[in-house]
């Protein structure tokens, strides 16, 4: 990166490249926490409205319904992809573990809006907020 490998470099030229990486892996942390945040986002929203809708509005629609969050999901995975990480494995690690957490309750809230909650009630809509919520939290997290 520098070659300046036999002298030695001068304490403003050492903050500068120190102040360089940090601010490097913030905007980094940035674009994790924004992936996390519009699928939250995203969830909730789809699934508000689609629980607040009785079942006889959308049932004709639904394999376009279906194909909406597999786009939204694939628009952000490309942006996350475009821009990768330049922080640690633990972060790597904590977004992993996120994802895992958000599909694990993502099938447990579709189940649920299936197959147990009347469709066109409150708590049909508000079911989204539970794979949204390790979303949001992940974002607060990678931001703190």
């Amino acid at each position: 990166m520098y070659e300046r490998t036999e002298e030695s470099m001068g304490p403003v030229e050492a903050q500068s490249i120190i102040d360089r990486s940090k601010q490097k892996v913030k905007q980094s942390r940035r674009w994790h926490a924004f992936i996390m945040l519009a699928a939250g986002l995203a969830t909730s929203g789809f699934f508000a409205l689609i629980g607040w809708m009785p079942r006889e509005r959308w049932e004709n629609y639904e394999i376009f319904l279906l194909v909406i969050p597999i786009l939204i999901y694939t628009w952000l995975a490309s942006i996350r992809k475009k821009h990768p990480t330049t922080g640690s494995r633990e972060i790597l690690r904590f977004e992993m573990r996120i994802a895992n957490l958000y599909t694990a309750l993502m099938i447990v809230a579709v189940a649920a809006c299936l197959f147990v909650l009347q469709q066109g009630t409150l708590p049909a809509a508000l079911i989204g907020i539970l794979p949204a919520l390790p979303c949001l939290y992940g974002a607060w997290r990678v931001l703190r």
